[in-house]
């Protein structure tokens, strides 16, 4: 799944989402799109860590960031 910075979406603001469990950190940072893995990034570091949210799926997660939680949802095509 890919996923996009949603603190600025006005839908995603009405809704509010707790940090639940650790599923992982971010392992690489590239802009390859070529061979790109679970846990790569574009625009968060390594280290960074990624939380599931209180909605129960994948569709919304948290980052960790310098103790910042920056919520994050999959970009949805077509």
């Amino acid at each position: 799944m890919i996923y996009i910075n949603a603190t600025s979406l006005g839908s995603m603001k009405q809704l509010e989402y707790t940090k639940c469990e650790k599923i992982g950190e971010i392992i690489k940072t590239t802009n390859s799109s070529k061979n790109f893995k679970d846990f790569y990034a574009t625009k968060l570091v390594s280290g960074t860590k990624i939380f599931s949210t209180n909605d129960d799926n994948t569709d919304t997660i948290i980052a960790e960031l310098n103790g910042q939680h920056i919520l994050y949802t999959v970009l949805l095509e077509g």
